[in-house]
């Protein structure tokens, strides 16, 4: 008996002691290690400036050489083009990455220096300036000689190619030469000029599509209309500015309003309707919006899409509906007041 309460007495005394010596832990919070993002964003950014250093290195040599070029029309409808490829290239590989861009402005800086077609109407420009001012300097001529001179041999620049038809130099070409040359650069400016008119016509439709896409719309089978009606919390740049109500179907319609640059809206072709005492009500039609995974894509700032999801019909009492997305983070217009 005296064992077992000496045991007991042992027990008790090192419980009080393992209590009497315990020292709580102070918790402290984890700090976000954000070095590595940090890192990555200054790396991206580097590269960026490298990238666009270098292309404007590129912009500088292509206006050295354009203020060595002969300044007629066929000459100048060609070095736009030539600079538009170059631009065009540059901007579709920003978008790949900022390596290749940097890489490419650095290439092409060697290239157009060495670049057999560009050389050549440089060298055939400064070959007819010294042959025309050679003209204006002659003492045994009068003026009216040297305007037929003028008039007969115009500057004209005609590609030597090779037989896979490279562009490997250039020659000063004759009258008739530059006469043929005249009537191809206005075939290419009528062309021009109707492509680009075609362009903007099918840019206004575009845009009109986007914007009066309901201005048309039947609105007389709904019983209840309402305009703009408040909203808990909406996505950022969308707005729902009609709610049509009648017994057969709901008709939502939206406003979304672009924000940034290269971007694009969708919708989740599961978007569903909730409300106080139902279920939820998918969807059953989408207007003038693409469903993900297609995008409809904007192509400037300020931009907008009108756009409307049609749900089944609600019940009378339903006061107010929330319509969200099916996928994370995606759009949820909450507590639309109908009543």
């Amino acid at each position: 008996m005296k064992k077992i309460l000496l045991l007991l007495s042992m027990v008790a005394s090192y419980g009080y002691a393992q209590y009497a010596t315990f020292t709580p832990q102070v918790y402290k919070p984890v700090q976000r290690d954000n070095s590595i993002l940090q890192r990555s964003l200054e790396q991206i950014e580097r590269r960026q400036t490298e990238a666009n250093e270098q292309f404007s290195k590129l912009q500088m040599m292509l206006a050295e050489y354009a203020a060595k070029l002969y300044n007629d029309e066929a000459t100048l409808l060609w070095f736009d083009e030539y600079k538009r490829s170059i631009h065009d290239a540059y901007n579709t590989l920003t978008t790949i990455g900022w390596d290749e861009a940097r890489n490419y402005a650095i290439r092409m800086q060697g290239n157009i220096a060495i670049d057999p077609e560009l050389t050549a109407r440089i060298k055939t420009a400064s070959e007819y300036v010294s042959k025309r001012k050679a003209i204006e300097d002659r003492s045994d001529m009068n003026w009216q000689e040297k305007s037929e001179w003028m008039e007969n041999n115009p500057y004209c620049f005609v590609p030597i190619k090779n037989h896979e038809g490279e562009v490997i130099g250039g020659r000063l070409g004759s009258k008739a030469e530059y006469d043929a040359q005249v009537q191809e650069a206005e075939r290419v400016r009528q062309e021009i000029e109707a492509r680009e008119k075609e362009l903007e016509e099918l840019e206004q439709i575009r845009l009109y599509g986007m914007v009066h896409a309901f201005d048309n719309y039947d609105y007389s089978k709904y019983e209840t209309i309402v305009s703009y009606p408040p909203v808990k919390s909406s996505p950022d740049g969308v707005i729902v500015t009609k709610v049509a109500l009648s017994s057969t179907e709901t008709r939502v319609e939206f406003e979304c309003t672009n924000m940034y640059e290269n971007n694009y809206c969708c919708i989740d072709w599961q978007t569903y309707l909730t409300a106080s005492g139902i279920g939820k009500q998918r969807q059953v039609k989408v207007e003038n919006i693409a469903i993900s995974p297609s995008k409809s894509q904007f192509r400037n700032v300020g931009e907008k899409l009108k756009f409307a999801l049609t749900f089944p019909a609600l019940p009378p009492k339903v006061k107010a509906i929330t319509i969200s997305e099916t996928v994370k983070n995606g759009w949820k217009f909450k507590n639309i007041k109908i009543k």
